[in-house]
């Protein structure tokens, strides 16, 4: 019996991210770039905010496009 391969939650986002044309790479270097001053505790959990507010926001714009 073979374990099944868990994927982490942040590649599952990008993932999903890409699949809706979305470059999650570029969304996290665009979001890095505009907090350079910050500190962040938990660099995982950031990256995941992030990337789940552009797929928010990727899905709003085909919502309204549609």
């Amino acid at each position: 019996m073979r374990l099944k391969t868990k994927i982490s939650k942040i590649a599952r986002i990008k993932m999903f991210a890409e699949s809706l044309g979305l470059n999650p790479d570029e969304v996290l270097s665009r979001d890095a770039m505009a907090s350079v001053q910050r500190t962040v505790v938990d660099p995982e959990s950031k990256k995941i905010e992030v990337l789940n507010e552009a797929l928010k926001h990727a899905i709003l714009k085909e919502l309204r496009n549609a």
